[in-house]
């Protein structure tokens, strides 16, 4: 296990008041690589907020206590019970697994336990462990790297790959469990744009031919201003460093400019840069803007993931996520991007 001054490094630098926190998220790393060294994965899909972190936002992520998986094998679910509590019942290098109390739902829905844990300078750690039997994979699962981190470089084993769930069918698979977060309602995991249709848009498809639309209209339009003002306003408390492409700058000013005239476009992009840095126009990202046309079928998208390329962003946060299902980085909903990086625990 690393040492207590990385972790207390890595706890600071992560703006966390408790130390334990950072080291919980390192612990899981150590059960990961157990796992993966033992076959344990080739089973499971990995998921949820530990899985986001660790192969999706890196140190931008929110910190999460557990590990979620969902069961991806033709071997028996006690079979891979099994596989798990032999291998969660051991030493790996210098972390002390102990799995207590496993569970198996009455209707078969999930399996899993508390896992305890115990190292040279922390013996009461726990973590929980879930495997999800509800449903498999609906989006061919696929192995992610881990996105680097400060303390990698003092762990005993190198970076790995972990077999994971598609980021669309991830992040909106986490997002429906949020039940308290009202914005979240309508996302459903069934849909490629990760996003089913709200009540306020069945009905606004109901009125449709009927004239009777606009005000229904209005509210679509007033809950996507709220959700992408909530997640504009997250970058600008520091939480996460964003960017706005260098070409949307102006288009935005254009369109400020034309319905409220040109003082209160320039108002607007003080405000915005205010917030956000600007991934620049380069040659470079235009060249590799032309490459991704044709995957994309626009210019204009594919400029924006050449900037957020080049910009060495981790996701695009859009109304629009199925513009840029085939290429990186990934494309989430606001809603999901604000579930993903909520307040760290702690």
């Amino acid at each position: 296990m690393i040492a207590d001054k990385f972790v207390d490094l890595y706890a600071r630098n992560s703006g966390l008041r408790d130390k334990l926190v950072a080291e919980r998220d390192v612990v899981l790393t150590y059960a990961l690589h157990a796992l993966h060294e033992a076959g344990a994965l080739a089973h499971l899909a990995f998921k949820g907020g530990t899985c986001l972190r660790k192969t999706v936002f890196g140190s931008t992520g929110r910190f999460s206590e557990d590990l979620d998986f969902t069961l991806d094998s033709d071997e028996p679910e006690d079979d891979v019970l099994m596989h798990l509590l032999d291998v969660l019942n051991r030493e790996h290098h210098g972390v002390g697994f102990s799995f207590e109390e496993p569970y198996k739902t009455e209707a078969d829905t999930s399996f899993g336990g508390e896992v305890l844990y115990r190292h040279a300078w922390n013996s009461a750690g726990r973590f929980r462990i879930q495997v999800s039997l509800r449903e498999r994979p609906t989006l061919p699962v696929s192995p992610r790297k881990m996105k680097p981190q400060p303390c990698f470089a003092h762990l005993e084993f190198e970076p790995f790959d972990v077999r994971s769930l598609e980021v669309v069918e991830m992040t909106a698979e986490k997002a429906e469990r949020v039940e308290a977060a009202e914005i979240l309602a309508g996302i459903e995991s069934r849909f490629g744009s990760l996003r089913g249709l709200s009540d306020v848009e069945r009905q606004l498809v109901r009125d449709a031919r009927s004239g009777r639309n606009e005000p229904l209209a209005e509210r679509l339009r007033a809950e996507i201003r709220a959700l992408s003002a909530a997640a504009l306003d997250l970058v600008g408390r520091g939480r996460v460093e964003g960017y706005v492409a260098g070409h949307a700058v102006t288009t935005i000013a254009c369109v400020v400019q034309r319905e409220k005239g040109a003082a209160e476009a320039r108002k607007a992009l003080i405000h915005l840069l205010s917030r956000v840095r600007v991934a620049p126009v380069t040659d470079s990202s235009v060249r590799m803007a032309l490459t991704l046309t044709m995957p994309l079928g626009d210019f204009e998208d594919a400029m924006c993931a050449a900037s957020a390329q080049e910009a060495g962003c981790t996701v695009i946060v859009t109304r629009n996520p199925r513009h840029f299902q085939k290429v990186e980085p990934p494309a989430i909903l606001p809603e999901v991007f604000l579930v993903s990086h909520s307040e760290p625990r702690g």
